[in-house]
């Protein structure tokens, strides 16, 4: 399965994951998932595209699960080998949708625009769960399976990362615009490797610049 890439253009963490500040959230209500902001330079306001993180599965489109204040919202199931991720975009901008449930999607690929609701400033909430390939969806498991979003996407090449101490969590792949499908007329071989780490200078105390995908 592919690396799992940022939902934005512009990545810019505006509430952590956990997090406990008021007036939303508290120790015994912490954010579920990760906001993300936007940027005008990126396509503005309202008007800031919204992408899966992975191909996969669309689940459920605008329908209500639980969260009534999570607005307009998007599931979509990842399979990989041993489990399953669950991505979910939420607060979209009214009308926006392009997916329906069961269809498949690419990563990359345009679901929605970024909105705002129930007064809300304009962002979108990422959230993620992990769980066992063959799951069915129960709201009730949300924190049995809640994940970090920021563990499991990557900033590609072509995306931008602001520069809050938020963002420190998120990870930089390096190569993804070197990418190549493969040449069927000649004789080639595959090599996948994943959190292989690209150094400024040689040995392993030298910093991490990112990973190659």
């Amino acid at each position: 399965m592919k690396y799992n890439r940022l939902p934005l253009k512009f990545n810019g963490i505006t509430e952590p994951y956990l997090s406990t500040a008021g007036p939303y959230y508290s120790k015994s209500n912490p954010h579920k998932g990760v906001d993300l902001g936007w940027n005008d330079n990126y396509g503005g306001q309202y008007n800031t595209p919204v992408y899966a993180i992975n191909d996969g599965v669309v689940m459920y489109v605008d329908k209500t699960t639980g969260n009534n204040n999570a607005g307009n919202y998007i599931w979509i199931k990842h399979e990989f080998n041993d489990y399953a991720l669950w991505s979910r975009y939420c607060h979209l901008k009214d009308n926006s949708t392009l997916v329906k449930p069961n269809q498949k999607v690419t990563r990359g690929q345009q679901i929605a625009t970024m909105g705002g609701t129930f007064g809300y400033a304009v962002h979108l909430h990422f959230e993620m769960w992990k769980t066992p390939k063959n799951w069915s969806f129960n709201w009730n498991d949300r924190m049995k399976y809640l994940v970090n979003p920021t563990d499991y996407t990557f900033l590609f090449d072509d995306q931008v990362i602001g520069t809050s101490t938020n963002n420190k969590v998120i990870t930089r792949v390096i190569g993804t615009s070197k990418q190549a499908k493969r040449d069927t007329t000649k004789n080639q071989i595959e090599v996948v490797g994943e959190f292989l780490r690209a150094r400024k200078e040689a040995g392993l105390d030298k910093q991490i610049l990112g990973f190659i995908d």
